[in-house]
């Protein structure tokens, strides 16, 4: 029967961790577990795996760090990077470093292991150029189309504003409009009343002049 595959898991998410146990172990792989790179280091001081799944951002030390920290002590060993913030200079970094791969969370764990596959059967721990390249290429369109919809949501949020805007001013306007026409007609009602009263008055004067 050949001997389980190691593999070494270290985040700082206890569920994390404990998903991805359950989940490697019924694969038939060997897991420990590690919360911090401190942890994992520990670890490595008396064991070898052949992968490593370490998550990007972590307290006192983060995923490259304890890659660069692993590779100066001589662990040759695949390391798959977990992050939920990925950034093209972290990416870069990673994979210059000397990751294996990257994944973005929340991710699907037969995706995980698909590349954990994929680094097991890889005959050398590596960077290979074309897909560093196509890996750069790829986050770089992604964060340009996200640049883009952030931009169009706001020109679509400023147009609503002037919409607004408008309507307020337009509101306003037609409100003084109809103030002014309002005070036109009453002054020409008054006008016309009194031009009535005088003409009443007149009539009075000349049909009690007359009588007499």
């Amino acid at each position: 029967m050949p001997d389980k595959k190691k593999l070494l898991i270290v985040d700082d998410e206890l569920f994390i961790r404990e998903l991805l146990d359950e989940y490697f172990t019924k694969q038939s792989y060997e897991v420990d577990l590690a919360e911090s790179g401190g942890a994992a280091l520990s670890l490595l001081g008396g064991r070898t795996y052949d992968v490593a799944l370490v998550d990007f951002k972590m307290p006192e030390m983060n995923g490259i760090e304890l890659l660069r920290l692993i590779s100066e002590r001589g662990h040759q060993m695949p390391f798959i990077l977990m992050t939920g913030y990925p950034t093209v200079n972290s990416v870069v970094s990673a994979l210059r470093q000397g990751a294996f791969d990257y994944i973005v969370k929340p991710f699907r764990l037969n995706e995980l292991s698909t590349i954990v596959t994929r680094a097991l059967l890889a005959p050398r721990v590596e960077v290979d150029q074309e897909v560093l390249k196509e890996k750069i290429a790829l986050l770089r369109q992604e964060n340009l189309e996200l640049k883009q919809q952030t931009m169009l949501a706001l020109q679509q949020t400023r147009r609503r504003e002037f919409a607004f805007e408008q309507l307020a001013d337009t509101s306003y306007s037609e409100r003084q409009m109809t103030g002014e026409v309002a005070e036109s007609i009453i002054d020409g009602l008054q006008k016309q009343r009194r031009q009535m009263d005088n003409r009443l008055k007149e009539n009075k004067s000349t049909f009690l002049h007359n009588i007499t």
